[in-house]
């Protein structure tokens, strides 16, 4: 009696199983919004107006390449010399009015910033930006699926360009000012 207690190999019954485990790791967005655009001084001019195409989008972190911007909101420019414009399919440019819109990732790749013929300096545009990933895009599941909202500021650098100087001679004359 007393060997028999002392023994759990022989009070317990053993039992081998196979259970299914389901382990779920729930995407987050790790996505931020692009920072700046560096572009040179007057490299597309119209009528005496500089545009510059923004580096508008997400860069993706730790190569998570799955996640999508969904939606980004553009607040208005507090700067009057520079003005934000999309550019039309027939090659012209609208300026932006309404900044309650909200602008799809291959709307984006048509926002310019038109400024006046030689400035330069820096431009800052802030608004709010919407991301998803999806794991696999399974997005079907609200457990697959995770979104961020967030506040941005992206950066304009318009570099300077020494223009071209330009000499003219006139008729009949043999000295030059420069």
């Amino acid at each position: 009696e007393k060997g028999e207690a002392n023994n759990p190999s022989k009070t317990f019954d053993s039992k081998t199983t196979t259970d299914s485990v389901s382990i779920f790791v729930k995407p987050t967005v790790d996505a931020g919004f692009n920072s700046n655009t560096t572009k040179a001084e007057d490299v597309v001019t119209v009528n005496g107006k500089s545009y510059y195409k923004l580096d508008l989008g997400i860069s993706y972190q730790n190569s998570d390449t799955d996640e999508s911007l969904v939606s980004v909101t553009i607040d208005k420019p507090a700067d009057g010399d520079y003005i934000l414009v999309i550019k039309g399919t027939d090659g012209t440019y609208t300026e932006i009015t309404d900044f309650t819109k909200t602008y799809t990732e291959a709307e984006l790749k048509n926002i310019y910033v038109q400024a006046p013929e030689n400035k330069h300096g820096d431009f800052n545009l802030s608004g709010s930006f919407v991301a998803k990933d999806s794991q696999n895009g399974l997005g079907n599941s609200v457990n697959y699926e995770a979104t961020k909202t967030e506040n941005f500021t992206h950066k304009l650098t318009i570099t300077p360009v020494t223009d071209a100087p330009t000499i003219t001679v006139e008729t009949g004359k043999d000295t030059i000012k420069v």
